[in-house]
């Protein structure tokens, strides 16, 4: 069981670095544009010095987003992440910044309902990796079966005595034959070669033994849409 939980993990960050790829074409596009306008500047007979220092300016906003985005993602698979309290709405927007250029890109928007008092005592990273694969699959199968106004909705609130986080999308409904095995290891329903059906199952084992709480999908009149609910921290 550690193994695929490892072997999820691993196939996480995979999928995690064609997100940053995804951030860093743009910037990099603009810089090398900026670049050659810099060159060709310099090439002609005459020098504009405002348009140069105005094209620098702009080589250096391009390199600035570079580096954010290494900030962004920096540690959401750190191996060396120790228990700690935090507030679970900023690991949620660390998240969702992760995948908001990606989201955009293709017409899905994010949205967020969260209760910033909530605290949680554990690894941040292990809620980032299963915020990750939940977010993932709902993109996933939001762009495989494009909807009018694409959203993936995530809600933080108290109830009771535990912490609820929703993630809900407004794609196609999971098949009910297909329900009650998303979470089992080597399921998935994608094509050869695109799925390895750990990463749900991954999900259901950092919630259930690592985090004592419990993890359920259920199909609603909009979509989609998991809970989880954790115990609250005192």
């Amino acid at each position: 069981e550690e193994l695929i939980i490892q072997q999820g993990r691993n196939i996480a960050i995979s999928d995690t670095l064609g997100t940053i790829a995804h951030h860093w074409r743009q910037p990099l596009n603009l810089l090398a544009l900026y670049l050659q306008n810099i060159k060709e500047e310099l090439l002609g007979d005459q020098i504009n010095r405002e348009e140069l220092i105005q094209t620098i300016d702009k080589a250096i906003d391009s390199l600035l987003a570079l580096s954010k985005t290494i900030d962004e993602f920096r540690g959401v698979f750190s191996i060396h992440d120790e228990e700690r309290l935090f507030a679970l709405a900023d690991v949620i927007d660390e998240v969702c910044a992760i995948y908001r250029s990606e989201m955009a890109a293709y017409g899905i928007t994010i949205a967020l309902d969260l209760d910033r008092s909530i605290l949680m005592n554990a690894k941040p990273t292990l809620l980032k990796q299963l915020l990750l694969n939940i977010i993932t699959n709902a993109k996933e199968s939001l762009i495989e079966h494009p909807v009018a106004n694409a959203m993936i909705t995530i809600s933080l609130a108290r109830e009771g005595s535990e912490t609820v986080i929703a993630i809900c999308n407004n794609g196609e409904a999971i098949p009910p034959e297909v329900l009650p095995k998303i979470f089992d290891p080597y399921f998935s329903t994608k094509k050869e070669l695109q799925g390895t059906g750990l990463g749900l199952y991954m999900t259901k084992a950092i919630v259930e033994k690592q985090m004592n709480g419990t993890i359920m999908a259920e199909n609603t009149p909009e979509g989609v849409c998991f809970k989880i609910r954790l115990p609250l921290s005192s």
